[in-house]
Parts: C-alpha cells; sequence; structure tokens
C-alpha cells in the first residue's frame, strides 16, 4: 500500500520518495497499515507542499508485533524553530 502511495506522490508531486521497508514475520493488522498509510501520506504531501522538497525517504519498520516505526525526512527548506512543546502546549496554540 505504501508502495503505491510513494507512485502517487512521485506522480502528482513530483517528489521522489526513496522507501525502505524492514518487515518481521507476521501480518500488520489493517487498522494500523491504514493509520500509517495516512500519517505517511500527511507528512509527504507536507513536505512537498510546504517545504518545496523534491525527495523523501521513508523508513517503515514492523520487527514487533503490534509495532512500527516510521522515520520520514526530506530535503525540503524547512522552517526555522528552536524549542519543544508538549501536546497541552500545542492544544493551547491552536
Amino acid at each position: 500500500m505504501v508502495g503505491l502511495l510513494a507512485q502517487l506522490m512521485e506522480r502528482e508531486w513530483d517528489l521522489q520518495v526513496r522507501l525502505t521497508l524492514e518487515t518481521a514475520e507476521g501480518d500488520v493488522p489493517a487498522s494500523m497499515a491504514r493509520d500509517v498509510y495516512h500519517l505517511v501520506r500527511e507528512a509527504l504531501i507536507n513536505a512537498a507542499r510546504h517545504g518545496l522538497a523534491s525527495v523523501a525517504d521513508v523508513r517503515l519498520a514492523a520487527l514487533e508485533a503490534g509495532t512500527i516505526t516510521v522515520s520520514i525526512s526530506d530535503n525540503g527548506r524547512g522552517f526555522e524553530f528552536t524549542g519543544r512543546y508538549t501536546a497541552e502546549e500545542l492544544a493551547r496554540l491552536q
């Protein structure tokens, strides 16, 4: 499913997506796979739209049952930020 997303991003956003998948034996639950798909999709669109990235690296590792590690990096312009926000602080800013 994420492989198809990578192709779609390349076609529609001109964003080269380099995908690395690491999996152990067993399937990822469908609901978890769906959530990861949407998370990765949103991150890639933001990288292309707001960061003007041309390349993104996506690494998905499902090495333990019920756990997926997602890592996404890109060559976009980013934005200036220093510090840290808690979830509560972010909620108050909205």
